[in-house]
Parts: C-alpha cells; structure tokens; sequence
C-alpha cells in the first residue's frame, strides 16, 4: 500500500528581497535526513542510499535514541518505520510534536493499514510508503520533504526578521501603525489618537524608516503578510500539539 499524504507549509512573499533588505540572507543549513528503523539491513541500506546522493543523514535503531537528542536539526526531515520497539511510529511522532520538532516526516511500513495512515495524516506526513520500498519513489519523496522544510525554515527567519524590525517601534509608533493597516489617514489618525497632524507624521516616518519600507503600500501589505503568518504558525503549533493529546 502506499498513499500520499498532504502537508502545506505557509510562505510569505514580503514584496521580495527589495523590502528585508540586507537583513535577510537565506542560506539555510544542510538538511539531515533523520532515519528511525530497528531492521539493521534497512538502515544501512537507507543510510547509503541517503548519504550517497549528498544527504546528511543520522540514523536510530530505537525511538528512545532519537528522543533523547538535547536539540533537533533546525532543517531536513525524518523517515519512522510505523513498528518500533518500545513504541509505534505514531507514539514518536506524537511524542516529537510535543517536543515541538517540526520536521516533515514519512512513514514506512511492512504492515500498513488504512488506520495506519489515517493516524499518519493526523500528524501530517508527507507520505506512506510500504516495504519493500521503491528506492526512486523514496527519494522523490525525501526531497519533497526536504523542499516543504525549505519553505517553512525560510518563513521562520523571515517571520523573525520582521518580528524583530516591529519590536524596535515605540508604543505610539505601533498604534499608528495600527491605524495605517486599517486604513485612516494622517488626520484621520491624528483625531483618533488626540494628537496632531505633525506628530502622526514623524511616527509614520520613523516606523517606516524603522520597519525598512518607502511607500505605505509596503508598509501596509507587510504588515498584513507578518501578521499573518505569525498567526499561521502559532495556529499550526496549536493544531500540533492538539493532535498530540490522548
């Protein structure tokens, strides 16, 4: 059996590079294809295969092994075997949510089951793939992982970057801001926040000069994108670690 699964990983255009500037610069790590199956043959073999075509690649006989690493790679991805001593692959994974390790994932099974891939969905895998594996189905299928991984580590340190830029902004430069996205203009905002004209227009100067914009068009459309996004993720987290509970 094998089905494929779908996992959608959010992606902020933030106007292009034109608007972050010289303060992002993506060049993301090497990604580490994690391995997790007690069969010694399969292991190796995947550890070659893997390592032959330039992946990084760490390999674990027990899900304890993997658990009991102090931090996760920040990029790549993990290939569990659904049946694992000491406990399946759908306990790790719960198990790895909880620990808030975001890496895309695909399952492989000797034994699978509509169940089986049910639960794999729940938490998000890319794909269900079945013993005895299809060696270029498999790769096709690490590098989409390793792809949708891309996408969510390049998000991330664009979130941060801009995350970083907002918190730089004073509590009235914010609350202009505020106003700006929702659509009033300078006299508008002046009434609004009982002050003048002039003062609403030094705040919008420096919060565009801080946030790194030229037109209240980028500033408006970036700060919708950020928002969002930052919402996207912690909504994503939340659903992870809902599917995590009993």
């Amino acid at each position: 059996m094998s089905m494929t699964l779908v996992s959608d990983a959010p992606f902020m255009s933030f106007l292009a590079d034109t608007v972050l500037g010289t303060d992002f610069s993506f060049k993301p790590p090497v990604p580490v294809v994690m391995v997790v199956e007690d069969d010694d043959d399969v292991r190796k073999s995947l550890q070659w295969q893997l390592s032959s075509l330039g992946f990084e690649t760490s390999v674990f006989r027990t899900p304890q092994q993997l658990i009991e690493l102090a931090e996760f790679p920040p990029f790549g991805c993990l290939i569990v075997d659904y049946r694992l001593p000491g406990q399946d692959g759908i306990q790790l994974l719960e198990t790895l949510r909880q620990k808030e390790c975001d890496l895309p994932f695909l399952f492989i099974s000797g034994h699978g089951t509509v169940d089986t891939a049910v639960a794999a969905m729940r938490l998000g895998a890319i794909d269900f793939l079945e013993k005895p594996l299809d060696t270029q189905r498999l790769l096709d299928t690490v590098r989409r992982c390793i792809d949708a991984d891309r996408n969510r580590y390049e998000t991330k340190k664009k979130i941060e970057v801009v995350s970083k830029r907002m918190e730089t902004l004073t509590r009235r430069e914010s609350q202009v801001l505020d106003r700006i996205v929702d659509g009033l203009m300078n006299k508008g905002i002046a009434n609004n926040l009982d002050v003048s004209v002039k003062t609403v227009e030094t705040h919008r100067s420096s919060l565009m000069r801080k946030i790194g914009v030229q037109t209240s068009a980028q500033l408006v459309r970036l700060t919708v994108e950020w928002r969002a996004a930052v919402a996207s993720n912690d909504h994503a987290s939340g659903l992870s670690r809902m599917a995590c509970r009993p």
